[in-house]
């Protein structure tokens, strides 16, 4: 069956139905000129009206659904920046699939007439012109949301953490990174069904920030917690328009407050700016964090970096007289997402060249590495909690020089003794539980002192952790080297 028809927007090129084992839908969506249409969020409506089922057309513009029963359906399809169509009904017969080929016109929604408004702070959502601002966000946030659900997108990146100084400037270069490859851009972050907390206390007391990622501005939960109460505009940028939210006046957790700015043309998200908020007065002033979007390769939407900027609090236990110190340092710790060409999609503040290089191996590879490793250590009796991003194995040592710790070290993990950029600053040594290095022995001399016959094993603790393990001592924020003996 072969037919073309204009369905509300939407041209049917053509409607195929096949014998199937199970009834099902499956088609592509393309431009007039042919071009395949990524990123578009389809629906499956039946008779009443009711979703049965919602997908986001791949890099190919394809779709599929199986609505688990014959009937009548219609289709309706929204596209970030344009206007939403639903097509005429059609029927899916049992044990068939029906093939539909569709093209879509651009009709470009556009925020280009929208002024600065405000709505009254309610729960639940917004009203007025406030409204229909954020359904174009929340449609384009959805979009993003169902994309990562769906497999479609493969984001591979860097996790890192750098340090500030007390006005949240930059003060050292980064001193962690982590590479990172799945679905979805990895975030702090939960998805709870009733109210949350955006800054909770973890088991030892610190602090847990929520970043609000698309998954958490689109709960219920953050609509009852907060309000989206104004459109601003941005007196050095014309092209976009921003929503204002903050925590409803009631609320009693702490919220964030802040600004998602749109460009006015695509209709699009553009950054999310944001700030902690705390009625009870835990979360220190000043913390803070930032979200940005973009495309991939494909044209599909996507996160490329986000960023926290928040302060820590470590605590050190002096070995010669017992004293516990604590210190609050402000940090950043964030992510940039790669793209095929393994550079970052954006970095505006260029921080990839202040990384040691180690992230360019493949991420998928490190990542399944680190999981091998994982599963062997946690087996062994390490005199220190693992929270280790890099370890030397006993099976290592073997083809290892047979000298000192400097020289397994320079020979298998040489970028542990690479300074950070800008400084000279290596990480600290510890062999066992004592510390080897001081203002007079440096990290080099340290591994120097230690015999390769007593290595049982090698770690890399990283700087945070490093020094929640063994207090904010001086150098602890380029991490730390432990060296393990083999009576461990």
């Amino acid at each position: 069956m072969l037919r073309a028809i204009l369905l509300a927007g939407l041209l049917l090129q053509s409607l195929i139905a096949a014998p199937a084992l199970a009834q099902s839908l499956r088609g592509t969506l393309r431009s007039p000129e042919g071009r395949a249409v990524p990123g578009a969020l389809f629906t499956l409506l039946d008779a009443s009206g009711h979703a049965a089922g919602q997908t986001v057309t791949g890099a190919r513009g394809e779709f599929s659904f199986d609505p688990g029963g014959g009937g009548s359906y219609a289709l309706r399809v929204e596209r970030i920046g344009q206007l939403t169509f639903t097509g005429d009904p059609f029927t899916i017969h049992p044990d068939t699939t029906l093939t539909l080929n569709l093209q879509v016109q651009s009709q470009p929604v556009g925020l280009g007439g929208v002024r600065a408004a405000t709505s009254p702070c309610t729960a639940g959502g917004p009203g007025g012109i406030v409204a229909v601002v954020w359904e174009q966000a929340t449609k384009a946030l959805r979009i993003r949301l169902l994309a990562e659900q769906q497999g479609l997108l493969q984001v591979s990146g860097v996790r890192y953490v750098r340090m500030l100084d007390n006005s949240y400037r930059v003060r050292q270069g980064i001193v962690d990174e982590e590479p990172f490859s799945g679905r979805a851009m990895p975030f702090p972050t939960l998805q709870p069904e009733a109210g949350f907390d955006f800054a909770s206390p973890d088991s030892t007391g610190t602090l847990q920030y929520l970043v609000p990622s698309p998954a958490v501005l689109l709960t219920d939960a953050f609509l009852q917690q907060h309000c989206v109460h104004q459109v601003s505009t941005d007196p050095r940028d014309a092209g976009r328009v921003g929503l204002g939210f903050r925590p409803l006046p009631r609320n009693e957790t702490a919220g964030v407050a802040g600004t998602l700015w749109l460009d006015r043309d695509r209709a699009d998200v553009q950054l999310l700016e944001f700030e902690y908020q705390d009625p009870r007065g835990r979360v220190p002033r000043g913390a803070h964090g930032l979200v940005d979007f973009a495309y991939d390769a494909d044209s599909l939407p996507v996160i490329s970096r986000w960023w926290l900027r928040v302060p820590r609090t470590f605590e050190t236990t002096h070995a010669a007289d017992e004293r516990a110190e604590r210190r609050t340092v402000p940090i950043e710790s964030g992510a940039l997402a790669f793209g095929p060409d393994q550079q970052p999609i954006e970095d505006p503040e260029n921080l990839l060249p202040l990384m040691t290089g180690v992230i360019t191996l493949d991420a998928v590879v490190v990542q399944a590495k680190r999981t091998q490793f994982e599963a062997e250590l946690d087996a062994k009796p390490w005199h220190w909690t693992r929270t280790a991003t890099s370890v030397i194995r006993p099976a290592e040592l073997l083809g290892a020089p047979q000298s000192s710790a400097y020289d397994v070290v320079k020979a298998l993990r040489a970028h542990w003794l690479v300074p950070q950029p800008g400084t000279n600053q290596l990480p600290v040594v510890y062999f066992d539980n004592i510390r080897m290095t001081d203002r007079r022995t440096s990290t080099e001399d340290a591994l120097r002192a230690i015999p390769a016959a007593d290595i049982g094993a090698i770690e890399r603790i990283r700087a945070i952790e490093a020094a929640q393990l063994f207090g904010a001592l001086e150098g602890t924020a380029f991490g730390v080297i432990v060296v393990y003996s083999r009576r461990w």
